[in-house]
This record gives C-alpha cells, sequence and structure tokens, in this order.
C-alpha cells in the first residue's frame, strides 16, 4: 500500500492552512521542501527543551503566576500605579520572567482576592535586603526544619498539615534577614 496519496493530501493540507498556492507547482516545491522544514522544526524543538526542563521545575516548585492584569483584577486594583505602589511598599510579591522581559505574580501569595496578611509581614522584612525577589519567592517555598518541614506560605496560607503559628514564620523571616545582611 503506497502512502504517496496520504502524502499528498498532508501536503494539500498544509498549504491551505499556511495560506499558500495550492498550484502543482506550488505542492511540488512545499512538498521538496518538507524534509527540511522538519529538520528546522526539530531542532528548533531540541533547543527549547533546557528552556522547557526550567519551566516545568519552576512550575512544580512555585505553582501558577497571575500576569499583571489578572493581579490588578484579583487584588480591585485599577490603576497600575496602585499596584506599583503596592510592589513599591514590598506587600506584594513580583518576580521577572523570561530574561526580565516579563512581570510575574507568584498566585501562592493570594487568598480570597488579597495578599495573605502573613505573606505581607514577611515580604516587608525580606524584600529590602534580598539579592533578588526569586530569592524571596524561594525562601517562601522551601520546606524548612524550624517548621517541622512545611514550607513558610503554606503555613501563611494556613495550609500546613501541622498547627504552626505564623509568628514562627515571621521569626525565621527576621533570622533569616540577618543573615542575609551579614
Amino acid at each position: 500500500m503506497s502512502t504517496a496519496p496520504l502524502e499528498e493530501r498532508k501536503v494539500e493540507d498544509l498549504a491551505h492552512a499556511l495560506g499558500l498556492p495550492t498550484g502543482e507547482m506550488d505542492l511540488r516545491v512545499l512538498r521538496d521542501a518538507l524534509p527540511k522544514i522538519r529538520v528546522l522544526v526539530n531542532q528548533e524543538i531540541k533547543a527549547q527543551e533546557p528552556k522547557t526542563k526550567r519551566r516545568l521545575a519552576i512550575d512544580e516548585r512555585f505553582g501558577t503566576f497571575y500576569g499583571t492584569e489578572r493581579v490588578m483584577t484579583e487584588l480591585a486594583v485599577r490603576t497600575p500605579q496602585q499596584l506599583s505602589d503596592r510592589i513599591r511598599r514590598h506587600t506584594l510579591l513580583r518576580v521577572k520572567l523570561e530574561d526580565g522581559k516579563v512581570n510575574a505574580y507568584p498566585a501562592f501569595q493570594f487568598k480570597n482576592h488579597e495578599v495573605v496578611p502573613g505573606v505581607k509581614k514577611v515580604l516587608q522584612v525580606l524584600l529590602p535586603v534580598a539579592a533578588t525577589n526569586w530569592s524571596v519567592a524561594r525562601w517562601m517555598t522551601l520546606s524548612m526544619p524550624q517548621l517541622q518541614g512545611m514550607r513558610p506560605i503554606d503555613v501563611l496560607r494556613g495550609e500546613a498539615e501541622t498547627e504552626i503559628s505564623a509568628d514562627l514564620v515571621f521569626e525565621e523571616a527576621l533570622s533569616t534577614r540577618r543573615d542575609w545582611t551579614r
């Protein structure tokens, strides 16, 4: 059984999908170019693998990120300036993605359409001395022996598996601040 008619239909379908002419000569050129296109696509996929793996690791540790518009809606903020004020006052955690070009806000800091109150306190302690905002995001998602193996964000959100006080998270933040400023 020949696959030629099937290949021919694929070439025609591709030409239609790309809005290309479908004359006999046009299809022949496209058919001849397909192996080269496949090589280029496969090279691009291979080149993206490290970024994809890095993105998956980030997603696994930090969870979802919101964009600026979503955060403005979530917090009922009317203007970008109001959002910037929260960032400047260290009551909202913003990190940069895509080589610093994209503002992103870890969703873990939000609950019931506001920043978790304990998170604000921790941000005000750590952000002014952190090497980067990612340092604070990592700290919030790090399992800590001092918190019985829980992550600070889980304790602050009230989602820890044991009864741990948010005050203990704040004490750990103060201790970390001292370490980061030495």
